[in-house]
């Protein structure tokens, strides 16, 4: 069998042919696993906690530049409309696309429009598109080459 990013933990297995058939179809990631199964995948990190976290702070955020703002009005300091204006608009865009994103444990293969690999800044993540408009990514994988080889022969039309 294929060792596919474990990065070597066995536990407690003794057998084996029962360990390469766990690393077949498992990869570790940082804060968790996905599972690749006979139809869907399945992924266990902390995304849901993560994407209210950030939903959470581009709120709060939003709120400052708002009350920033109408400081403005009632005060006319130039500087406050300018700095509550930038950080305003940007966490807005920022919830915009935290609702876009999906943290779904279990995508079936149909649900998926596509999948990437990607590496951005020495950070590791796999972007799941579902056929819904939605985002779901996957933050932290070890293997990228080998998680990228084996969604290349088990879904070889939607993986780029």
């Amino acid at each position: 069998m294929v060792n596919l990013g474990l990065r070597g933990e066995r536990g407690d297995l003794t057998n084996k042919n029962q360990y390469n058939r766990i690393m077949a179809d498992s990869f570790k990631i940082e804060d968790g696993e996905i599972s690749i199964e006979t139809d869907k995948i399945k992924i266990s990190d902390r995304s849901k906690k993560q994407n209210l976290m950030m939903m959470i702070n581009s709120i709060i955020w939003v709120f400052f530049g708002l009350v920033t703002i109408q400081r403005y009005f009632t005060k006319g300091d130039d500087t406050a409309l300018w700095t509550a204006s930038l950080i305003g608009i940007g966490h807005f865009v920022v919830l915009i696309i935290y609702l876009f994103r999906s943290h779904q444990a279990g995508i079936h293969f149909d649900e998926i429009k596509s999948i990437k690999v990607k590496e951005r800044i020495g950070r590791k993540f796999l972007d799941i598109k579902l056929k819904n408009h939605k985002l779901r990514r996957v933050i932290g994988v070890y293997n990228k080459e080998k998680l990228q080889e084996y969604l290349k022969a088990l879904v070889p039309l939607r993986v780029d």
